[in-house]
């Protein structure tokens, strides 16, 4: 019994047992043999040191005292997604431990330009990896708001465009109508996020954000729009528009489509004369001009606190000299984005309201402002669809009623304006009477096709198609004003 009493002991009686050991007390050495008393010293400690572990061991098995294992703090950087019809698609994602996370990108080139990607300390270095990076870190997912579908469909389209014409590069944005969602925005050429080091750094920025220039012609749309808005003219109001109009101690204006010198406000928006507009908005005068460019949103960022972006230039209407207030007047002497133009040309869509794009859901952004009236906007809204109409054979969709403004604008090359090297440009929405959404297209220094109508509206044109079938939008035969 005695034997089976021993073999049967538990392993909490060998813990208490230990323990008495360690206490048991210790025959000390005389004084004439201690030699090496710093060896006492040291035994001392490790006894001390294994009393306290055997101790802590005892409560646990005696008192029930909780285990706290040692943990390796796990880091994990937020995702960035996008919403799709069947559920959410993963853009970005990390995984592994501190100081030994990868950041993998699953869908290859899809939005790259807008995400960007990180570097080897997992900080964000370009796109919305760098610009919201502080969310990410503290492990935010960010889900954004372009569509898969449409964000493919857009990329595809430009990066044909850009085979056709020979462009060095181009973006599309497409914002949807009421919310100003950020439905595409393509850039190219594009590069590949899980092999970014592949690209070149030319390659790796938000173009549509990023990328500033003359809009051109396309802003003779928002002067009418203006001009609509003061009562100073209506779609049938006269102007007299030669095809030159002078200016002393400076180049003239001139007119690239010939034309009756006789035009009413929306014939000056068909032939894009750039004389007429300019007269009329004499009526403006200069301040006024600039004010409601800036009610547009021109002269400042898209989101305020956002570094991302470039800030548009538009100098103060007093430095301005005739010939210079004549050239705002058809998007010459400021800049914007395509980011810009696209949210500028969402005011007409959005009934007279300036409404801040959105990249994310949950983003906070400044809240709509009115900068002309709902009437005024359905006005120029009309006025656009006889521009393409009547115009802008390459932009017309069969079946569906379109309107836009194209441009074509200078570039800057090696710290000047180029004479051979332009800007595309189309912006338009549909339908008409009912918008879903804003298209802005740039290509950038076509080779071919180099004037919006022909290089940049075919563009337009397809992501319609897209969008019409995307949103199951029925064909209405559109019926020329």
């Amino acid at each position: 019994m005695a034997l089976t009493q021993v073999k049967d002991t538990t392993e909490k009686e060998k813990q208490v047992s230990a323990l008495e050991t360690v206490f048991a007390p210790v025959e000390v050495m005389p004084v004439e043999t201690q030699h090496e008393p710093w060896r006492f010293g040291l035994i001392g400690a490790l006894l001390a040191l294994g009393l306290a572990v055997l101790w802590l061991e005892y409560a646990n098995l005696s008192l029930g005292l909780p285990f706290v294992p040692q943990v390796t703090q796990e880091v994990r950087r937020g995702r960035v997604l996008m919403r799709s019809d069947t559920g959410l698609i993963t853009l970005a994602e990390s995984a592994g431990k501190a100081g030994k996370l990868e950041r993998h990108y699953p869908q290859g080139r899809l939005a790259a330009g807008v995400l960007g990607f990180v570097g080897d300390d997992n900080t964000g270095l370009y796109g919305i990896e760098k610009f919201e990076n502080k969310r990410l870190e503290a492990g935010q997912d960010l889900v954004l708001t372009l569509d898969p579908s449409m964000q493919a469909s857009a990329e595809a389209t430009l990066e044909n465009a850009m085979i056709t014409t020979g462009s060095e590069g181009g973006t599309v944005v497409v914002l949807e109508a009421k919310t100003n969602q950020l439905l595409a925005v393509a850039n190219a050429p594009g590069f590949d996020a899980a092999n970014w080091r592949d690209g070149r750094e030319g390659l790796w920025k938000n173009r549509a954000f990023r990328d500033t220039f003359d809009p051109g012609s396309t802003i003779k749309a928002l002067v009418a729009a203006m001009l609509v808005n003061e009562g100073i003219a209506s779609p049938d109001s006269p102007i007299y528009a030669p095809m030159q109009r002078p200016f002393r101690n400076a180049p003239p204006i001139r007119d690239a489509i010939q034309h009756s010198p006789n035009l009413n406000l929306k014939e000056v928006l068909r032939y894009s004369s750039n004389v007429g507009i300019s007269r009329f908005a004499e009526s403006l005068g200069p301040q006024k001009l600039h004010d409601y460019l800036v009610k547009f949103g021109f002269g400042q960022k898209t989101w305020k606190n956002d570094p991302s972006l470039e800030r548009n230039d538009l100098s103060d209407w007093q430095t301005w000299r005739p010939r210079d207030f004549a050239s705002h007047s058809f998007g010459q002497g400021f800049t914007s984005t395509a980011l810009q133009l696209a949210t500028s040309f969402s005011v007409l869509v959005n009934d007279g309201m300036l409404i801040t794009p959105k990249l994310f859901e949950g983003q906070d952004v400044e809240k709509p402002s009115r900068v002309i009236s709902t009437a005024a906007a359905k006005t120029t809204r009309d006025m656009l669809e006889y521009t393409v109409n009547e115009g802008v054979k390459r932009a017309q969709v069969p079946n569906y009623c379109v309107g836009g403004k194209t441009g074509t604008s200078e570039t800057w090359y090696n710290g000047k304006k180029s004479a051979s090297r332009y800007h595309a440009l189309f912006v338009g929405f549909f339908p008409v009477d009912n918008p879903k959404v804003t298209i802005a297209v740039q290509l950038y220094a076509p080779k071919k096709d180099i004037h919006g109508s022909l290089g940049a509206a075919p563009v337009f044109r397809q992501m319609v198609l897209e969008i019409a079938a995307r949103y199951g939008i029925p064909p209405v035969p559109c019926v020329k004003q």
